[in-house]
């Protein structure tokens, strides 16, 4: 206090009046605004201002009257009268209260404190936290110390106005901060109309994380039947937490979870989550289970279903870091049969592509992969060592022998392409060494080494040459066990040469047409053309461990293969504001790519059955992006064969949008003799407050409606309804409700749009991106 006493003195102009209320109303806001979350004393010289500034005879009282600006940095008071009692460390100030720090605001009539106590009151104040929008208010807001407080006749919600859509309004409150709360007679209200009372309430008051109940899912579907799931969060500490679920189905059980989650630094985290159920229902394969058996999947005959995965990344000494993947699942149908739920495949997906950039493969996978890798980085290096299991979830239910090839180990060090010393040459790096085995059959191990070295050239400005040699060193070890005594575990070993020629060239131009707000646009294009030589080898003795397309057999090959690459970006100027003092930065976007690919074999490749393809000119491959503002883009790609005349796949997609907050997105999907479908979702707002969407996919090969739902949302300044309807083929029908209060969450079971609309109270704000 006397330090910063001192430095308001001699700040202050020899206003010595001034400088005693600075320091007042400094430590008034302190003391007063704890509860928002204020932020430490900021640096700087005070400025006051007041219509009239005096100090009382004979006394350590101080008085300013009139229009009272006190302000330093983000912190700023107002009021029309301010008294500072210096001797009592009293102070008060009164008629139209105002204390502003950044976004948060705090105003009342009347705000009374004791400095020395840090105590103090503020009558009919209303207190704004900005982060969540929150608003307080009560007839009496009181500090009782340094982490208590206290409110009568408090209300708290996240609508702006005199008369919120919904608050909590509470008799009385008593808050003790990284404590509990307390609060008489509480009532939620919509509007004015009471909906829920509880006599007294009792929440956690912490700044950190909280145990607590967390908001449940509602919905109704053909398979479940109703169902309500409530999770409730535990905060372990300030490094782990965990969350159990419990979700009851009327037409399945009920089915318990359980999700711990742990961070120990940046590199060094986890997430575990598992469900259990004892399912009331079974697919036996007769008529009286039709509607718990899907089309394209086993018989199931389990009542015991569970699912286990997780997603873990740890740091390790000598710059390692460990990464582990976890799915095992009960049966094949459970992913998909439960992927809604609350903490369903979609929940799950969600949570690991967030946190650790790595998805879940899609729910109809029957195969299962789990992962434990260890990697090390250096500048041109990278080792990884992985232990795969491949989970055949079928052969395992059946207790069958599973025909899947495993690959439980592996090493590979790989280098990133770098000048050989001081040469001229360049070099890269790729190495691996597998052990495979198939159950009950094959097993062995394989090293392959293949260095390249490269001659990079330049030919003026336009021109890049790239010739480069590989060479390739296999070994295999089979293991013979299961042959005959008198087989050999002798190693065998091959060694290739191959040949590859780059020409590269880059073409742009500039363009400056000054019309719809373009500066400029820049044209590049990028030819490509690669030729690649393997000269013939033989191979016919050699081992095979590994399926087509793997290292074990490596045809002769004369390929040429050319690309062709443009792209187009803009410069813009943004409109400056009236008042700006320079204009703003440009801004660049991409506003459309092409590429065009094909390859030709001279040599057409061996087929799993050593005979040759006849196939020596590759499908032509046309990629295209195009989006010239944010609310177009346009994607899609096509193979075509010239040799059988069909299309061997083509995808397209368009996504429209507008300011309003209209939005359309189709997408036609092709692969011969594979799927065609098409899929459209929409959403189209009917007023401010009320949007309509929809969403339908069409399995255009067969017969019928892959997904379609359709719904209302509904959405005011502080909280949103939303409820859908959706069919999905082979699950049925279900209905989802989903109340949003702004600030405080979701309640209910996520519909058709949540799953693309996270935030219903800004979902019409368009990115750039």
């Amino acid at each position: 206090m006397k330090r910063c006493w001192d430095e308001m003195h001699a700040r202050a102009e020899g206003r010595r009046g001034t400088c005693r209320l600075a320091v007042a109303i400094t430590l008034i806001w302190l003391c007063a605004a704890t509860s928002a979350g204020a932020a430490d004393l900021p640096p700087g010289p005070w400025r006051v201002s007041a219509d009239r500034l005096e100090q009382f005879r004979d006394s350590d009282r101080y008085l300013a009257v009139g229009n009272v600006t006190i302000a330093r940095g983000g912190l700023r008071l107002n009021a029309d009268r301010v008294v500072f009692d210096r001797g009592a460390m009293t102070a008060e100030a009164e008629g139209h209260v105002m204390v502003t720090s950044g976004s948060d605001v705090m105003t009342g009539e009347r705000l009374e404190m004791d400095l020395a106590a840090e105590t103090g009151t503020l009558y009919q104040g209303r207190l704004f936290l900005a982060e969540n929008h929150f608003y307080i208010r009560g007839d009496r807001l009181e500090k009782l110390g340094p982490d208590t407080y206290r409110g009568e006749s408090v209300r708290l919600t996240t609508c702006d106005g005199d008369e919120p859509d919904w608050q909590i309004q509470g008799r009385r409150l008593e808050v003790t901060v990284e404590g509990y709360g307390k609060m008489d007679h509480a009532t939620f209200r919509a509007g004015r109309l009471p909906l829920v009372y509880v006599p007294k309430l009792i929440f956690p008051a912490k700044r950190k994380r909280q145990s607590g109940l967390l908001p449940p899912s509602l919905g109704i579907s053909d398979r479940l039947g109703a169902a309500w799931g409530q999770p409730f969060f535990w905060a372990i500490d300030d490094h782990q937490d965990a969350t159990v679920y419990l979700q009851h189905m009327s037409r399945r059980g009920q089915m318990l979870g359980l999700e711990y989650r742990y961070v120990r630094d940046e590199a060094s985290r986890g997430t575990v989550m598992v469900d259990v159920l004892e399912d009331r229902k079974i697919d036996d394969g007769t008529a009286a289970s039709d509607d718990w058996s899907f089309d394209d999947t086993p018989v199931r005959g389990n009542r015991d279903r569970y699912w286990l995965r997780g997603r873990f990344d740890q740091r390790l000494p000598a710059a390692f870091t460990a990464k582990l993947d976890v799915d095992l699942v009960s049966d094949v149908d459970y992913l998909y049969e439960f992927r809604g739920t609350i903490n369903g495949f979609d929940y799950s997906d969600r949570a690991f592509a967030a946190d650790f950039n790595r998805e879940l493969e899609e729910p109809e996978d029957w195969v299962r992969t789990n992962r434990l890798n260890l990697n090390r980085l250096w500048a041109n290096y990278s080792l990884n060592l992985d232990t795969l299991w491949r989970d055949d979830v079928v052969s395992r239910r059946s207790d069958q022998v599973s025909r899947l090839l495993q690959n439980p180990q592996s090493v590979t060090l790989s280098g990133v392409r770098q000048p050989l010393g001081t040469t001229p040459l360049h070099f890269e790096l790729d190495s691996e060494w597998r052990y495979f085995y198939l159950e009950d059959e094959r097993r062995g191990q394989r090293l392959d080494i293949h260095p390249r070295f490269y001659w990079p050239l330049r030919f003026g400005r336009r021109l890049g040459l790239q010739p480069s040699v590989g060479l390739r060193e296999t070994v295999w070890y089979v293991d013979h066990d299961d042959q005959a005594p008198e087989a050999q575990n002798d190693p065998e070993s091959r060694e290739m040469v191959d040949f590859r020629v780059e020409a590269d060239s880059l073409l742009q131009r500039v363009y400056r047409p000054g019309r719809w707000g373009i500066e400029a646009l820049q044209h590049v294009i990028q030819p490509r053309l690669v030729y690649d030589y393997i000269p013939a080898h033989g191979q016919e003795g050699d081992p095979i461990l590994e399926g087509e397309g793997g290292l074990d057999r490596i045809g002769q090959t004369s390929r040429v293969s050319a690309v062709l690459s443009q792209s187009f970006t803009v410069r813009r100027r943004p409109k400056a504001a009236a008042d700006a003092d320079a204009p703003p930065p440009p801004v660049y976007r991409e506003i459309g790519y092409v590429e065009l690919s094909q390859s030709y074999d001279r040599i057409p490749p061996l087929a799993q059955d050593g005979q040759a393809r006849r196939r020596h000119l590759s499908p032509l491959r046309l990629e295209v992006e195009f989006s010239p503002t944010r609310f177009f883009s346009l994607r899609g790609d096509a193979e075509r064969s010239l040799q059988s005349g069909h299309y061997d796949s083509h995808n397209v997609a368009v996504n429209l949008a507008d300011g309003r907050g209209d939005q359309l997105f189709v997408q036609h999907r092709y692969a011969y003799n594979v799927r065609e479908s098409v899929l459209a979702r929409l959403l189209v707002p009917l007023s401010d407050n009320l949007t309509t969407y929809g969403e339908w996919e069409r399995n255009l090969r067969k017969p019928w409606t892959i997904e379609s739902g359709a719904g209302l949302l509904y959405t005011r300044q502080c909280w949103a309804l939303d409820f859908g309807y959706l069919y999905e083929h082979g699950s049925g029908k279900q209905f989802a409700l989903m109340v949003h209060l702004n600030g405080l969450g979701g309640f209910g079971r996520e519909t058709v749009v949540a799953r693309r609309i996270k935030d219903p109270f800004a979902y019409r704000r368009i990115s750039e991106d």
